[in-house]
C-alpha cells in the first residue's frame, strides 16, 4: 500500500501539478477591435506571482481616470526589471506550502534599492522562541523576563 501510494504521488501527482502549474503561467492576448491588449512587460516574467502583481487592474467604472488611463498600474515591482533573475528566485514559492527561506536574495534586492515583492500566498512559520503569553490579569503588572532596567 505504501509503495502503491508513493507511486501516485511521484508518478502521477507531481507531473499534474507541474503541467497545472506551467498552464496557468501561459498568458494569451486580449484581443479588442481586432488589435492586441496586452503589455510586453509583463512578458518579461515568468513567475506567476510577479505577473498577478504587476498586471494592471481596470479602473472600477470602467472610465478613464483622470490620468487618462483606463487602468490602475502597481507602483512597486516595474522598476525591478533590471534585478529580474533575483526577483524570480525571490518570488518562486509554492501557493499554500509554507514560505522559503530567501533572506539573502531579499537583502540583495534592497541594497540594489528594489523593495521585495509581498508574498500573499504563503504560510510563514512560528516563531521556535514561542513563549506562552501570561494571563491577562498578571500579564498587565508583570516585566517580561528579557527586559533590562539600566
Amino acid at each position: 500500500m505504501l509503495e502503491y501510494k508513493r507511486f501516485i504521488e511521484e508518478e502521477v501527482i507531481q507531473p499534474l501539478y507541474s503541467a497545472y502549474i506551467a498552464l496557468r503561467q501561459i498568458r494569451l492576448p486580449t484581443v479588442e477591435n481586432g488589435t492586441t491588449n496586452e503589455d510586453p512587460f509583463i512578458n518579461t516574467f515568468v513567475t506567476e506571482e510577479i505577473r498577478k502583481y504587476i498586471t494592471p487592474k481596470e479602473n472600477r467604472v470602467g472610465k478613464k481616470n483622470i490620468y487618462g488611463s483606463e487602468k490602475i498600474y502597481n507602483s512597486i515591482g516595474h522598476g525591478c526589471v533590471s534585478v529580474k533573475k533575483e526577483l524570480q528566485v525571490y518570488m518562486d514559492y509554492d501557493i499554500g506550502s509554507f514560505c522559503k527561506d530567501v533572506w539573502n536574495v531579499a537583502q540583495s534586492l534592497m541594497i540594489k534599492g528594489y523593495d521585495p515583492l509581498p508574498w500573499r500566498r504563503c504560510l510563514t512559520r512560528a516563531s521556535k522562541l514561542y513563549q506562552k503569553p501570561y494571563p491577562i490579569n498578571e500579564s498587565l503588572w508583570r516585566i517580561p523576563d528579557e527586559f533590562v532596567i539600566f
